[in-house]
């Protein structure tokens, strides 16, 4: 406090003007950094199946290919000719829906945005990353029951395994995502012996692009 002061107990308005710069200057940086990496507010609709009061068709024993043995399971707007995937809630046979399979032709298509997509993440900052990473998570935090209900819904789960096994389990990925992420991936020196010592070993890592991935 004596900073403040003057010899003779008058105010040192100097001192006191430099450190109310230095604490806006600190206050707006702050700021910026909050602004830039601040999560972006989005909304994405629950689906009519995740809503406790929905009901459905039951289907007898059902699986993928359901649809070939009952026609009412095809949208009204089906082609003739074309194959379909069959949806249903596991735990009770309730039908989802009825979506169109991929032909060999529509699965290259969707390969080949993501390779061109890719190319403009893989120039990205960690920073933007960080960003997109944690509007996802704030998204999902909010609507954890949906996304919980949602899980029941496709894989035949409890509530309870649902919030354990996909909504808690996401949300701590990201999060070591958010802190963690960064470091994780920078280039990292490896040690060499004295004999070596004119060389020098690094590891990097570069983005692979699309990958194939069996997932379960």
């Amino acid at each position: 406090m004596a900073l403040f002061f003057e010899p003779d107990g008058g105010l040192n308005v100097g001192t006191i003007l430099a450190t109310s710069f230095a604490l806006g200057i600190v206050y707006l940086w702050r700021r910026y950094e909050y602004i830039l990496n601040r999560a972006v507010p989005f909304h994405w609709p629950a689906p009519e199946a995740s809503f406790l009061n929905w009901s459905s068709i039951t289907i007898r024993s059902p699986s993928i290919t359901s649809h070939l043995l009952d026609p009412v399971l095809l949208p009204p707007n089906h082609v003739e000719g074309k194959k379909y995937i069959t949806c249903y809630d596991p735990s009770n046979g309730l039908h989802i829906t009825t979506v169109p399979a991929d032909a060999e032709l529509d699965i290259h298509i969707k390969i080949d945005a993501a390779k061109h997509a890719q190319e403009q993440w893989k120039t990205s900052s960690f920073r933007d990353r960080r960003r997109i990473v944690r509007s996802l998570l704030t998204w999902l935090v909010r609507e954890r029951e949906m996304c919980a209900r949602v899980a029941c819904r496709d894989t035949g789960k409890t509530l309870v395994d649902a919030a354990l096994g996909e909504i808690m389990t996401t949300c701590s990925k990201m999060e070591w995502l958010l802190k963690h992420g960064e470091d994780a991936i920078k280039p990292t020196t490896r040690h060499s012996n004295l004999l070596m010592a004119y060389k020098k070993s690094q590891v990097f890592y570069e983005p692979l692009g699309v990958v194939c991935a069996v997932v379960s």
